[in-house]
């Protein structure tokens, strides 16, 4: 007679995957993929009609989502896995040994980078009780997994590695001749540091080899409004800023097309967890000027150019580089391997 093995049930507090498309949003979809072998996910995310409403309500429904909903659907389903995804968790499922918390980078913790000190409280207070029970976390790079294992708080929780892994990220066929514009994944993050961008983009007005160059702007999403004002502001100021178009929020396969239509990707930031923005663009079979980061270093291949936030003619000069290479770039090698850690890290999490 067969045995039939009962398979595992991950529980994922996935609010926000109904309202954005990049970042956290996209690394719990490419969690659901990897674990499908495997597991059973149930996303509890929130319904559409948020994405109309202000970021600070979306932000406090949040809050009960992870405190009041999210629990509710724990003591019903049972799950073998609670995976809080967005830096922060409930402070009664920490209780149990099956809750992981999910950390990207300290930048949440840091008061500086928090538009809202209550933000700031609630992330740092549920972050600090997960650790104090000495619950497991979840790191999303080896270099967030080390900077992780240093930190005293954290000293008591078993650390597991789940990179972003790009499962939902197609490898596209770019086109042989691309269009002469960059895209610039940016965001509402004061680590991505948009104004210096901007200073780096004017910095290139006066090069003749990167002459005719324009630039798509994405990751701001609903407030993309705002992308367009610290725009308009700059050329009010005399900065002599190339043509800028800013994009809302794109579906998915848009921003792919995108990616692999334009010539150059480029990651712009003062400090991140992973570099999703790195990858995204080599997985698309583009090459990508990016900020030198410790934490981009183990994405580089022969196809990334890196430059030291603030250096116009480092920049250039790494952007002049990306584009003589946008005809003849090579496939991306490093996908299958995040993907393989990624599933990995998922089965250690389940004890399989």
């Amino acid at each position: 007679m067969d045995i039939v093995t009962k398979r595992a049930t991950i529980l994922i507090a996935d609010f926000f995957g109904t309202v954005k498309e990049r970042g956290i949003a996209a690394y719990v979809r490419d969690i659901e993929t990897v674990a499908a072998p495997v597991a059973d996910t149930v996303a509890l995310r929130a319904p559409r009609w948020v994405r109309r409403l202000p970021q600070g309500v979306q932000n406090l429904l949040m809050v009960l989502h992870e405190q009041l909903v999210v629990p509710f659907h724990a003591l019903r389903l049972r799950p073998d896995l609670i995976v809080f995804p967005y830096n922060s968790s409930s402070f009664l499922l920490s209780l149990s040994r099956r809750t992981v918390l999910v950390i990207h980078d300290l930048i949440p913790y840091r008061t500086g980078h928090r538009g809202s000190g209550l933000a700031f409280a609630y992330v740092a207070c549920s972050t600090r009780w997960h650790a104090r029970l000495r619950r497991r976390i979840v790191a999303v790079s080896p270099f967030t997994a080390r900077t992780l294992t240093a930190l005293s708080r954290f000293s008591g929780s078993e650390i597991v590695t789940i990179p972003n892994c790009f499962a939902t990220t197609p490898v596209l066929d770019h086109a042989a001749m691309p269009r002469p514009r960059v895209t610039l994944i940016s965001g509402t993050g004061a680590n991505k540091a948009f104004t210096q961008a901007l200073d780096l983009m004017a910095g290139t007005t006066s090069d003749p080899h990167l002459a005719g160059i324009t630039f798509d702007v994405v990751g701001f999403g609903p407030e993309h409004g705002r992308a367009t004002d610290l725009i308009e502001q700059a050329r009010a100021e005399g900065l002599p800023l190339p043509p800028i178009t800013v994009h809302p929020l794109l579906p998915r396969a848009e921003l792919d097309a995108m990616i692999a239509a334009n010539a150059v990707v480029w990651a712009h930031s003062l400090a991140e967890g992973f570099g999703r923005a790195v990858v995204e663009g080599r997985a698309t079979g583009r090459p990508v000027v990016m900020s030198r980061l410790p934490v981009f270093r183990p994405l580089r291949d022969d196809y990334t150019f890196a430059y030291t936030n603030g250096d116009r003619a480092g920049f250039r000069t790494a952007l002049a580089r990306a584009l003589d290479a946008a005809s003849f770039v090579r496939p991306y090698q490093l996908v299958e391997e995040l993907r393989r850690d990624a599933a990995a890290g998922v089965k250690e999490l389940l004890g399989q």
